[in-house]
């Protein structure tokens, strides 16, 4: 992220979760530059808050809703850390299995303003984020650091790994792998 993020640029964080990347950019982003992000989950969210605070990064735009590639309303059942979204059946009696949350669209949030790179880490959603962006990211072409994960894409996004590749490729992106292991995470062997 340092290596991208410059002083006056714009920095979204799409799925924020207790806000590590959103302060991160805050500390590095100078008066002309801001932050925006997002973080549906009401636990997550005064987490993303306190978390500002303590690093003296409150000056962004922060937005408790999902970006999706529609505007609604959907059930968020956060588990730890993470939050998952999923469109809401319309059934009170679900709602003590998760919070309702509203949706938007990246498209309708941005407008006609300009950022330079995003984090999008938002557990298989990451396809109707994309979708819900579309003209942003073709104005824009921020550098985008996300989540990939096929299989979470195909039951929350309703698309392929490759069909999401496919659509950020129609986009003018290219892409790089980043994969740094865990440090002191336990090595996988055996049969």
């Amino acid at each position: 992220m340092r290596k991208y993020r410059k002083k006056g640029n714009c920095f979204v964080d799409c799925g924020a979760s207790f806000g590590y990347f959103s302060a991160l950019a805050g500390a590095i982003v100078d008066p002309e530059g801001s932050d925006i992000s997002f973080e549906p989950g009401p636990q997550n969210q005064s987490l993303l808050l306190l978390n500002l605070i303590a690093n003296g990064t409150l000056t962004g735009e922060v937005h408790q809703v999902a970006l999706s590639d529609n505007v609604g309303i959907y059930g968020d059942g956060g588990t730890g850390a993470n939050g998952a979204i999923s469109p809401f059946d319309g059934d009170p009696n679900h709602l003590g299995t998760y919070d309702l949350v509203r949706s938007t669209t990246l498209d309708n949030v941005i407008g006609s303003r300009d950022f330079d790179m995003m984090k999008c880490d938002v557990e298989g959603a990451e396809g109707r984020v994309f979708r819900g962006g579309e003209q942003t990211l073709k104005r824009c072409i921020p550098v985008l650091v996300f989540e990939f994960s096929p299989p979470s894409l195909a039951v929350t996004s309703g698309m392929s790994g490759e069909e999401l590749l496919q659509f950020l490729g129609a986009l003018n992106y290219s892409f790089d792998i980043v994969d740094r292991p865990y440090r002191n995470a336990p090595s996988q062997r055996g049969g």
